[in-house]
């Protein structure tokens, strides 16, 4: 984007936009898909919306009146934002979002840090855009962990799939987690979190069940195993045995 040719600065950024929500008579306004209370909602009565056309809205008054939030937000067609609330939001007002348009455009995650008024883009290292969820860390006011399950779509190789990223600098910078060829493959946030405190050895499939990857450091970093196999065959999963640590 060329904001000016001889030095300018950037255009200021949407202010929000008060006024009712879609009505349910007006696809084109979106329908409601989500609701999200602020986890302080009994002290400051705060709720946001989102819509399946990629809006979304605040209530400061337990949903009385709303506004729709730009300042720095994405826009178009086909637009889907998933929206995380920090568990400190109370203290720190801080918001994550992650969206893509359909199957052709990613847009990365945003940050907002004072409640959703202005946002910018948190793509530091997170190769993968099409992001369709984001979560927080309990402990995020402590570790500053969040993670971000994206689609992704490579050219060369020709490969798709799913993916996690990690931000342990409150998105700052991303590292790859782990990859599967479905987002149904990909392990719950619950299994990924409890990683962070206490890193263990862990293993996985790649290159479409051809090959088999260890990681030694809780899924930072992968280094490929050498693994024998009849051609026609293919790894589906790997098992660590439950007796692990002693007998590896």
């Amino acid at each position: 984007i060329v904001y000016d040719e001889t030095a300018g600065h950037p255009a200021s950024l949407p202010p929000t936009e008060p006024g009712p929500l879609p009505a349910r008579s007006e696809p084109s306004q979106g329908q409601i898909v989500s609701i999200l209370p602020s986890p302080e909602y009994v002290r400051d009565g705060i709720l946001y919306l989102t819509t399946d056309q990629g809006s979304l809205y605040r209530s400061t008054d337990r949903g009385q009146t709303w506004a729709r939030l730009r300042g720095g937000l994405p826009d178009g067609p086909y637009l889907t934002l998933d929206l995380a609330i920090s568990p400190g939001f109370g203290s720190d007002q801080t918001l994550f979002v992650g969206g893509f348009h359909g199957e052709f455009w990613g847009e990365g995650v945003y940050r907002s840090m004072d409640a959703g008024d202005s946002w910018q883009p948190m793509w530091q290292d997170l190769m993968h855009l099409r992001v369709y969820d984001v979560t927080l860390s309990p402990d995020y006011a402590t570790d500053g962990t969040v993670l971000a399950y994206s689609n992704y779509q490579r050219v060369d190789p020709w490969q798709g799939g799913a993916s996690i990223f990690r931000s342990t600098d409150r998105g700052l910078s991303w590292t790859l987690i782990t990859t599967e060829t479905q987002a149904s493959g990909l392990p719950s946030p619950d299994v990924v979190l409890p990683a962070l405190s206490a890193p263990t050895i862990q293993f996985r499939r790649s290159d479409y069940g051809q090959a088999v990857e260890r990681s030694l450091d809780g899924g930072n970093a992968w280094q490929p195993l050498t693994v024998t196999r009849q051609p026609d065959f293919y790894v589906q999963s790997v098992l660590k045995s439950p007796t692990f640590a002693p007998d590896p």
